[in-house]
Formats: C-alpha cells, structure tokens, sequence
C-alpha cells in the first residue's frame, strides 16, 4: 500500500478484484459486512416457484440478492429455466438477470423502485406481477402498482439479517454504503467522526445515513460498487489537493 493511500471502510464484501484493483490506485479497503443476507427455504414458496417457471409470468427485481437466492436455491437445484418478462433495477440487479436468467426478457428497467414501477404501467396489458424481494423491502413499487390495479404477488426469497459490530472509525476517510438496512446497522453500533466522507449507492440510502450523521453524503453516479469507490476516491482526492 503506497505511503499516502486513502483508508475506506466498505459495509459489505466486495470482489477481490475490486479490492486489488482500488489498492493498486493508492486506496486501501477494508470489508466489513454490516447484512447478512440469508436466502429463505420453504415447500410452499418452492412449489409456487415450480408453477410460476412453467408459465410467461412477468416478475418484477428491486435487488440482485433477490436474483441470486431464487436461482441459487430454487431454480438451479430444481432444473427450472423459466422465461419471463422481467422489470429490474439497473446494473447490478440488471446484471444478475442477464447472467443467471438467460431465458428471460428484461422488459423495462430504472434505477429506483418508483421509477421502475412507473415505466411498468406504460406496458401494455400489464396485469399480473409477481415480485421477488427482501423481508426488508421500499414500498415504492408495490404502492404504485396496487393503486393502478395491478395484481402484485409478493414473494419474500431472502432475509436481510443486520449484524452490527463496533469498529474503529478513526482510521477511515470514508465508508461505503449500499442500502438503508446496512446504514441502520452500522450506526446502531457506531458514530463517525464530521472528517469521514459517507458514499450511497443511491438517493434512498444516503437519505437512510443523512438521518443519523450531517457528515458529507455523496452518491455515486450508477448504483455499482465500482463506481461508489470512484467517487470516493475522486472527491478525498481533490480535496488533498485543494
């Protein structure tokens, strides 16, 4: 690590890669998890899952662990290869659809919950939605497609457990947060000296950390862990420099 790197605290684990990649740029990062998602076992909602991969559903995706808990505990021990039509966040929930549903067609995206159900209603025919999501989860998309009479079925397929931990502060110029879940956890445990610069992955969490702290809050351009570190780094860097 060069002499005068940059100490970032990132609230949940991150790709070695990533890691690496943001060391080699004179950026430490230490990881330290904050949720801990756990994917939700159960007959009923595998057997709900089992009809809805034979049928043209169309389903709706607000997180990428969502994508992740339905293929990695339903559908592929299952051999299900459902094709859907599909309405998702963009990026990372984006992403994860691309590579583990293949078979689905991604109909509509956006970067926020209420935008994506607004883009929902401009589709033709739209009836029916089944939405996979977190027992933590905005209320957003299902208000505004119930009050525009459409069926929404909710199918919870992961937890979000927190799990908070003191950690030494002091040794970060910045922390990395990626949902009001993990700001709400962190701060249980923690406060912040008025120094440290606070990155949201979007407008929903930096307002979930601006309720606890008045240090500096900035969003990063796209919801991606990636970009979050860039912006980190940008803004300690231009201020060394000023």
């Amino acid at each position: 690590m060069q002499s005068n790197s940059f100490s970032i605290l990132s609230t949940k684990p991150l790709p070695l890669a990533l890691v690496a990649n943001a060391e080699a740029e004179g950026m430490h990062i230490d990881c330290v998890p904050f949720i801990d998602i756990e994917a939700v076992i159960d007959p009923k909602l595998q057997e709900r899952i089992a009809v809805l991969a034979t049928e043209p559903a169309t389903v709706a995706f607000t997180s990428a662990n969502a994508v992740k808990a339905l293929y990695e505990e339903y559908l592929q021990p299952l051999g299900l290869s459902p094709r859907w039509q599909v309405h998702c966040l963009q990026v990372g929930t984006q992403q994860a659809v691309t590579e583990l549903l293949p078979g689905c067609n991604i109909i509509t995206t956006a970067p926020t919950g209420e935008e994506l159900a607004n883009n929902m209603l401009t589709v033709p025919g739209l009836q029916q939605v089944a939405f996979f999501c977190g027992n933590i989860r905005r209320k957003e998309l299902p208000t505004i497609l119930r009050s525009n009479g459409i069926a929404l079925e909710e199918l919870v397929i992961y937890n979000n457990n927190a799990t908070p931990q003191t950690i030494d502060s002091s040794k970060y110029q910045g922390i990395l947060f990626y949902s009001p879940s993990a700001v709400k956890s962190f701060f249980s445990t923690n406060n912040i000296n008025n120094t440290i610069a606070c990155v949201a992955i979007g407008h929903t969490t930096a307002n979930a950390i601006q309720e606890f702290t008045t240090n500096t809050v900035l969003i990063a351009e796209e919801p991606s862990a990636g970009k979050m570190i860039e912006t980190i780094f940008n803004f300690l860097k231009n201020n060394r420099e000023a």
